[in-house]
């Protein structure tokens, strides 16, 4: 599973990709695979504390499966500046945004593929959640 996370992430211009399995907000995730980029010290530190304050989990649990989206479809630059996940976790790991695809969004379950992206490589464009989308039917059947 490491090489097809890591595969996605190179289609889709970022630094890596996560998929998480998460039953409820506020909690660590039931379910997490990481590609070969992330370093296993940053997956602790998220586990242990940052996925219970991740400010996306809450966004993503309003989406219906199938959807994409970006950090920009709920938080600003100024508010990432501020925010604990973005600026104290994120920042020093050399990550900052995300594009997600929404794989199941069921009562007590919420399901998704996150593909990472550094701020050199800036937010997800069209043609990224594009081809994302068109990944996420496939990600949810493996």
């Amino acid at each position: 599973m490491p090489a097809a996370l890591t595969a996605i992430a190179d289609l889709l211009g970022g630094v890596d990709t996560t998929l998480e399995v998460h039953r409820e907000v506020s909690a660590k995730p039931l379910f997490f695979a990481a590609g070969k980029r992330l370093p296993s010290v940053g997956i602790e530190d998220y586990l242990s504390h940052y996925a219970p304050i991740c400010p996306r989990i809450p966004y993503f649990k309003t989406l219906a499966h199938g959807s994409v989206c970006h950090d920009y479809d709920f938080i600003s630059e100024w508010q990432m500046d501020r925010d604990e996940f973005y600026a104290d976790f994120l920042g020093p790991a050399g990550l900052r945004y995300a594009a997600a695809g929404i794989l199941f969004n069921r009562p007590g379950k919420l399901g998704g593929v996150y593909v990472h992206r550094s701020q050199s490589q800036g937010q997800a464009d069209r043609s990224d959640l594009s081809a994302l989308w068109r990944l996420v039917p496939h990600v949810a059947r493996a």
